[in-house]
Formats: C-alpha cells, structure tokens, sequence
C-alpha cells in the first residue's frame, strides 16, 4: 500500500470532521480555519491565507463567513485601519475546544493500541514527513 493511501486510511479512521460540520454547520476548510486559534490568538487575514495555504481573496471571504456565522470576530487597528484583527468568539472558542477534545480522543485511542516507542516512531515519522510539504 502506498504511503499516502495509508495517510489516507489514518484520516478516514480518525475522522471527526463530519460530526464537526453536522454539529456546528462549518464546512471543511472552516473547521481548518478555527483549529488555527489557540489560546486566545489573534490573526490578520493575511497570517490566515499563510497558515490555510490559500490565496487573501478566497481567505477573506472565509472570514468573512465565519464572522457572519459567529464563530470569528473581527477588529480595525487603532493605530493601522487597513489592518483587521481576526480572534475567535465564545461560540467559536467552543467549536475550537471541541474540535480539541475530539482530537485528544483520537489520539488517545491510537496511543492506547500501539507500544509506546511506536508511537513515537510514528510521530517522528510524520514529522519528517511534514518538513518536506
């Protein structure tokens, strides 16, 4: 099997995306875009295209569907007006920490079935993986 039929598999297994999206109407790329905040982070649109990998149009307009649905807030620079600060909302804050539990629940399951050094061998894998995308 090739490798990234076996990433894909993984992803199939662990896949929380669909209960995300059902539970708090978001698509794919939206639930991308909350799991970018951590910890109180705030974002200008452009460190969000960066981080998504996508171009500042299609970024902005998914802010701007975020903000609309409640999960982003967004706010003018005092000492910069072009500049848009972008942090999540309480309701955003909790999709992120579900989507967090959820994540901590896969991973979990995964520690709890392999042997602790092939966890980790795994996880330097996938990090070597990443440093070459």
């Amino acid at each position: 099997m090739r490798m990234i039929d076996r990433i894909m598999k993984i992803k199939s297994k662990c896949n929380f995306e669909e209960e995300i999206s059902e539970a708090f109407d978001l698509t794919g790329r939206e639930i991308s875009c909350i799991c970018c905040f951590n910890n109180g982070l705030v974002f200008s649109s452009r460190d969000m295209a960066g981080m998504l990998g996508l171009s500042a149009s299609r970024a902005s307009r998914l802010i701007t569907r975020l903000v609309e649905k409640g999960y982003l807030e967004e706010a003018v620079d005092k000492g910069d007006r072009r500049f848009l600060s972008i942090s999540l909302s309480k309701k955003g804050q909790e999709c992120h920490d579900k989507i967090e539990h959820m994540k901590d629940l896969c991973e979990e399951e995964l520690k709890n079935k392999l042997k602790p050094e092939d966890f980790q061998a795994i996880g330097r894998g996938l990090d070597a993986l990443m440093g070459i995308l």
